[in-house]
């Protein structure tokens, strides 16, 4: 099993970065990500637990399953499809109180080829630190604000 964190503090309070993350309809206006459509909603609908969504990112796309919709504090998920090599992937995104905002921590944990770990590894990395630093960022500048 490989693990992979990622840390970040947005200004915002986490009620605010826990808006930014929730409203998938607006992932487009600040993450990597092109669009993202629900396959199948959630409770709460559209986007809470159990939801499936499509990412995509110009050719590259994911489906993710939500696993946990805690507001303000837990999200987590699994990936579905979309990366091949990784198995067994999941994620949790937890929001902490930090002073007047919040320390944002994007762990996932994943098995791989071991051969493929190391750059693995790294790869999620870079994709979940840029996540993190993104999502702080938007709910900074108060993007979606409750």
């Amino acid at each position: 099993m490989v693990e992979v964190t990622a840390n970040g503090r947005s200004s915002a309070p986490p009620e605010r970065v826990w808006a930014v993350l929730a409203d998938k309809d607006h992932w487009s206006d600040w993450s990597m990500f092109d669009s993202v459509d629900v396959e199948r909603p959630g409770d709460p609908a559209p986007h809470g637990r159990g939801a499936i969504h499509e990412y995509a990112s110009g050719k590259f796309r994911t489906r993710e399953e939500v696993l946990a919709f805690e507001p303000p504090g837990h999200y987590a998920y699994a990936l579905l499809s979309g990366i091949r090599g990784l198995k067994n992937y999941r994620a949790d995104v937890t929001l902490t109180a930090a002073g007047d905002g919040t320390a944002i921590e994007w762990r996932s944990r994943f098995d791989v080829f071991a051969l493929l770990a190391p750059v693995a590894r790294r790869r999620v990395h870079q994709i979940i630190q840029r996540m993190v630093d993104d999502l702080a960022r938007a709910a900074s500048a108060g993007s979606r604000a409750p």
